[in-house]
């Protein structure tokens, strides 16, 4: 009897699950907003295209630091420095690099004939690589380029990739941000010292904190004083979407289809009890020939 107690024990604990109220996304995230370029001037010239510095494999996908060269345009200060497609950029002058976007923020913060040094990887290589940057106009009118970021998982706020860090875009009042001090419109130019060079990469920063962690972050208003405050970040309830015992009960729910499920003493065949419920449709049933509902029935193509 007490063996057979444990073993029920141990499957209601292997049913049990949990899950936030809402979907998290995997990071990188990709939630953003587009929009089309004013004509701008300014910017350096680097002349390379990179990805994320990923595993390449779908069945064991994985993140490392840097971002991996995928193409060089000839006869460009790359090109001049040595660089090649396969070659990982792990840093912009001592700034780790963890996202395209970020390099190209870097680059993009530079003048010509500024000399930066990037920290290569090669096979099983590591060395430093000086290359002198090339002026370039900005982007073009017309071109579609990102506007923001948006961060629904540990700060409820847009983020846009600027000059000297990452302005907050649009949050919520009652938001972390804005809750700890930090307004709409501020730039955020640090996380814990470590100096922030995109929206992307300072996302995905924060999707490695834990949930509710407490955060030093730098800003700067938009009088261009700098700040430092304590954030808060945001920590998502979590609710049980399922349990179970087998054969004595299961409970399911499903937050997005808002479906919900309850069997009590489960024979497959036939069961005690099962109460069922779809939208405001609700259904209970005992064994098999009880039954009654109600709700808002519809008809649908």
């Amino acid at each position: 009897m007490k063996l057979l107690s444990r073993l029920v024990l141990l499957a209601a604990c292997t049913a049990c699950r949990t899950a936030a109220p809402q979907p998290i996304p995997d990071a990188p995230p990709e939630s953003a907003d587009w929009v089309r370029a004013e004509p701008a001037e300014g910017g350096a010239y680097l002349g390379l295209e990179a990805r994320e510095n990923d595993s390449g494999r779908l069945d064991d996908l994985f993140f490392e630091a840097g971002v991996r060269v995928v193409r060089v345009d000839p006869h460009s200060p790359a090109d001049e420095a040595g660089l090649r497609a396969g070659d990982v950029v792990l840093s912009y002058d001592g700034q780790e690099l963890l996202e395209p976007e970020s390099l190209d923020a870097l680059v993009a913060r530079g003048t010509a004939r500024q000399q930066v040094t990037l920290e290569v990887q090669r096979d099983d290589t590591v060395f430093e690589v000086p290359v002198v940057l090339r002026g370039k106009t900005g982007s073009v009118e017309g071109d579609v380029v990102v506007q923001s970021r948006v961060d629904p998982v540990r700060s409820r706020a847009r983020w846009r990739t600027e000059a000297n860090g990452v302005r907050l875009f649009a949050s919520a009042d009652d938001a972390p941000f804005p809750s700890a001090g930090v307004p709409v419109g501020a730039v955020v130019t640090a996380l814990e010292g470590r100096p922030v060079a995109s929206a992307r990469e300072w996302i995905r920063l924060l999707l490695a904190e834990e949930p509710g962690a407490t955060v030093d972050v730098a800003w700067v208003d938009e009088g261009g004083s700098t700040h430092e405050t304590a954030v808060e970040l945001l920590d998502v309830p979590r609710r049980v979407t399922g349990f179970g015992i087998p054969i004595v009960t299961h409970y399911d729910r499903d937050f997005d289809a808002d479906t919900t499920s309850f069997v009590l003493l489960d024979l497959y065949v036939i069961s005690l009890f099962r109460y069922t419920r779809e939208g405001q449709e609700k259904e209970w049933r005992v064994l098999r020939w009880f039954r009654t509902s109600t709700g808002i029935g519809e008809l649908a193509e």
